[in-house]
């Protein structure tokens, strides 16, 4: 069986004079004149965290928000995602239930910034698909039809576990605010 190697010497303090050993913490108090310090607080006193400043809450409220916006634009980018993938396999349905070899495809596309061009595919007897991580593959219609489904349903998780993280968080800032 493999040996772990040994643990690393600790580092030695360079040599000169002995510092006096002390637990870490905050500095040792100046000998300024002024007040005394209050005397500590009994144990039980100590145990109960004060209540957060109103500066404190609205910092955490902030951060909150923050999340639930990032949770919000997730969900609603999966939806999207799903929607179209959703007409993706009605298309392909149509597709595959039309007499013979499909024809032509004439479609509007998308080409960004709102404009749209008009489009033919002569063949279409194969697609490119997004399946996740960047990847787009392509597959003939029988293929691409194969796998709408299992996107739909890594989308469908997706979408679930995002609205649950916005449930979680929402119901923080609510215990925030109240």
């Amino acid at each position: 069986p493999p040996q772990a190697a040994p643990a690393a010497a600790a580092p030695t303090a360079p040599p000169g004079p002995a510092a006096p050993s002390a637990p870490p913490g905050p500095a040792a108090p100046s000998a300024a004149p002024g007040p005394a310090a209050p005397a500590a607080a009994p144990a039980a006193a100590q145990a109960a965290p004060p209540p957060p400043s109103d500066a404190a809450k609205f910092a955490a409220i902030q951060g909150l928000q923050d999340q639930l916006q990032q949770y919000l634009a997730a969900r609603d980018t999966w939806t999207t995602e799903l929607s179209e993938y959703g007409k993706l396999a009605k298309h392909l349905g149509e597709m595959l239930a039309g007499p013979g070899a499909p024809g032509p495809l004439e479609k509007l596309v998308h080409i960004g910034g709102d404009c749209h061009v008009r489009g033919r595919v002569d063949d279409v007897s194969r697609i490119t698909v997004y399946v996740g991580l960047g990847t787009h593959v392509e597959a003939s219609l029988e293929e691409a039809a194969a796998l709408v489904p299992v996107r739909q349903e890594v989308l469908k998780r997706r979408i679930a576990v995002a609205q649950a993280q916005i449930d979680h968080v929402t119901s923080e800032i609510h215990g925030l605010i109240a």
